[in-house]
């Protein structure tokens, strides 16, 4: 009779451990205003098609890291399109349950829809767009592989629920960035071809005159070319000019047909080497544990900014301002600039920090001119690679209406169903073993 009782109060422990385990509070809260999201995720977790180790929150982007390890790049649509096609089914089943807007069926008024596999710089569009998130991924490798991403010391652990904070660190943009991880003197030679540049290559091809910029402006008998170049040690030059003689003779080396007088050169305070290596200083920064800040990329460019995505601003030290598209080519020309872009999941965190790390890292604070704003917003509701689910895409498009407010509340009574269920089924199993011990 002991044994009977202990084995029903060990499955009545079990069936409250189990119910606890999936009875996720949305990911700790992380999901609560998407609760479309929510109940997907959820059930992918407890149907085994997704093990989560951890979520994060980064900028605009909530994080899920999965246990498993990155499948071979071979198999990764098929491993993929199954995830996504399990939460496609879950999600129009929820929506018809609920009463909602049917418009995962449909095209037609909906908003894009997103969720973005690991390792892919396109999205595929599996449910409506977050109330909360640019967007939301899955990544694999568990919650460590975030070391490998730049800005993760920024990251912001969601769920389990943690007491560390931003990364583990303080991420207040306050004094005293240690940034002793970070390498500021040993640099590889300039590399031009990862990012094809005009500029950077000029710079490598003619050595030696401090070359930082090269533009080519109008075309035919009115072409002229502006080359912005660091002005040597006692030999300032605070207005555009025409080539002293010792560049001249450099450009005519380089190419001896050169027409001299269409060369404008253009005084600046830093050669391109000089903003490379910077950039270099500051994409190891990125991957370091001082950045609790959000930067993420470095990159040289010029001062024309109005193409970002996201948004984009001028670093006060700079005194830089756009270039309008509408100026004809000489005054376009005379007006461009080199200098660095920094991209971040947090604009007014950099913004309030950038003077400091720069001067930590050894960079002057008016050689980043530009601080970037990350917008992960998918802009296309493309899904590659998946022919049964790009057959139609308008099929995983769209929002779920005015119902979906109700769907967790209602999810959780059928889920206590279910658990009423599960436990009167169990209860049956622990009668027999009783039966089956009384017998011996």
């Amino acid at each position: 009779m002991r044994a009977g009782l202990f084995v029903a109060g060990a499955a009545v422990v079990l069936v409250f451990v189990w119910l606890s385990a999936t009875s996720d509070d949305c990911w700790n809260g992380a999901l609560s205003d998407d609760p479309l999201h929510c109940y997907v995720l959820e059930q992918a977790q407890r149907d085994g098609i997704i093990d989560v180790d951890a979520v994060y929150s980064a900028g605009g982007v909530l994080h899920f890291y999965l246990k498993e390890g990155e499948p071979a790049r071979g198999d990764i649509i098929e491993y993929m399109g199954d995830i996504f096609e399990y939460i496609r089914q879950k999600a129009q089943e929820e929506v018809r349950r609920s009463g909602g807007d049917d418009c995962v069926l449909s095209s037609d008024g909906c908003r894009i829809g997103v969720f973005s596999p690991p390792g892919w710089d396109s999205y595929w569009h599996i449910l409506p767009v977050s109330e909360v998130y640019e967007t939301i991924e899955l990544r694999f490798g568990g919650a460590d592989a975030r070391y490998s991403e730049p800005g993760w010391a920024s990251y912001r652990q969601v769920w389990p629920a943690s007491d560390g904070g931003v990364g583990g660190a303080s991420g207040s943009g306050a004094l005293g960035f240690d940034v002793s991880d970070v390498d500021t003197t040993n640099f590889p030679p300039v590399d031009c071809s990862p990012e094809y540049r005009t500029s950077c290559n000029r710079s490598q091809e003619i050595p030696g005159i401090g070359l930082a910029g090269w533009r080519s402006m109008g075309g035919g008998s009115g072409r002229m070319v502006y080359i912005q170049v660091k002005s040597p040690p006692g030999h300032e030059v605070t207005a555009a000019t025409n080539a002293p003689e010792a560049l001249q003779e450099a450009l005519l080396r380089w190419n001896p047909g050169m027409d001299l007088d269409r060369v404008v050169v253009i005084p600046v305070k830093y050669d391109y080497e000089e903003l490379w290596r910077w950039v270099i200083t500051l994409r190891r920064f990125a991957r370091s544990s001082s950045n609790t800040v959000g930067i993420v990329r470095a990159l040289v460019g010029t001062n024309r900014i109005s193409g970002y995505v996201g948004k984009a601003v001028y670093t006060p030290e700079s005194s830089l301002q756009e270039v309008p598209r509408s100026l004809d080519d000489f005054e376009a020309g005379e007006n461009i600039r080199e200098t660095i872009h920094v991209s971040t999941l947090d604009l007014d965190r950099t913004m309030n920090a950038l003077p400091e790390v720069l001067s930590q890292l050894g960079i002057p604070a008016d050689a980043v001119g530009a601080v970037v704003q990350i917008d992960r917003t998918p802009q296309d509701p493309g899904i590659p690679g998946v022919p049964e689910l790009s057959a139609n895409p308008s099929s995983v498009m769209g929002s779920i209406g005015s119902g979906v407010e109700e769907t967790a509340s209602e999810f959780f009574a059928r889920f206590l169903i279910g658990g009423a269920a599960a436990l009167a089924a169990l209860g049956s199993v622990v009668l027999v073993i009783v039966r089956l011990l009384r017998r011996r």
